[in-house]
């Protein structure tokens, strides 16, 4: 028995969709479609205008729209997640810095154009749509941070503030789940849960997508066997049916306050359907490790 992934790919604003038709004998089987969260906060609170002073919108050209998020980490450097930006060329673009109501122009908003994408080399979407190496960099015009009301976010140094039951902070603009979007930058907290744990729950998803689907199981044991959980990092203790990301937040900030100092722990990325239970809820959320690649956005941001 011969099996075939063929992928095939759309996107729009709110989110990518990848569509995988699997093919026994070269006869269509299947037609799997799961979607990759461009991830809003879902039973977030307001922050205040300035609170998170790293924090970068990312939208096109039109007034008040919105994409994803980002964070500040050098004058000139944006960090993102690849999926927000792997189709977009530079000139359509448009960061936003100092933002804090999408309706609204605050007084230390700047919107700066971007002159340079970098996307991971690696990046790219496994068998159920997971991306890897989910991460991008944004080179901006040249910005002067003093007296602008915003600046950059550490980067993390060693492994100290990933342990479990850590609490992290979560900061976007995406909707509520139901489809609306609140004007302000909201918040949310998650915790880190035992990554161990996490990547038995998702090897138990795949293999039940595998079974659903009719693709075997080994090419599930193959994906975790090959590094799947590499880069990634699982945020929040299930059941999530309130604090968490959602369609707008991708990109976006994880991160701690350690010492009055802000320090970026992930980047949102991606969640994956929960096969039983209320619908559109989901167990864990995955978020880029920055850590683990901490020395690529040194070589690369400017």
């Amino acid at each position: 028995m011969e099996f075939e992934i063929i992928c095939r790919t759309s996107e729009d604003r709110k989110h990518t969709k990848i569509l995988f038709q699997v093919r026994i004998m070269s006869t269509p089987l299947l037609l799997l479609m799961l979607v990759v969260e461009i991830a809003s906060l879902i039973n977030s609170e307001d922050t205040q205008p300035g609170e998170f002073p790293f924090m970068a919108r990312l939208s096109s050209y039109r007034p008040h729209s919105h994409w994803c998020g980002g964070s500040l980490i050098s004058s000139r450097t944006v960090l993102t997640a690849a999926h927000c930006v792997e189709w977009v060329d530079p000139d359509n673009i448009v960061v936003t810095l100092g933002d804090y109501a999408l309706n609204e122009t605050g007084d230390i908003e700047r919107r700066m154009g971007v002159s340079q994408i970098i996307v991971h080399e690696d990046f790219h979407h496994g068998t159920f749509n997971e991306p890897f190496n989910d991460i991008a960099l944004l080179i901006l015009e040249e910005v002067e941070l003093e007296e602008s009301g915003y600046s950059v976010i550490s980067l993390p140094t060693d492994r100290s503030i990933y342990e479990e039951g850590t609490t992290i902070t979560i900061t976007g603009w995406g909707d509520m789940g139901d489809g609306s979007r609140l004007n302000t930058l909201q918040k949310v907290e998650q915790v880190l849960p035992d990554q161990g744990t996490c990547l038995s729950y998702w090897k138990g998803v795949g293999l039940e997508l595998a079974e659903e689907s009719g693709i075997p199981a080994s090419v599930v044991e193959e994906t975790i066997a090959s590094g799947w959980i590499d880069g990634m990092l699982c945020t929040g203790t299930p059941p999530l049916e309130k604090q968490r990301f959602w369609y707008g937040d991708s990109g976006g900030p994880l991160f701690v306050q350690d010492n009055g100092t802000w320090t970026l722990v992930s980047l949102v990325s991606w969640n994956t359907p929960r096969r039983t239970g209320i619908e559109g809820l989901y167990d864990f959320d995955m978020s880029v490790d920055v850590l683990f690649y901490v020395d690529w956005i040194r070589r690369n941001m400017v």
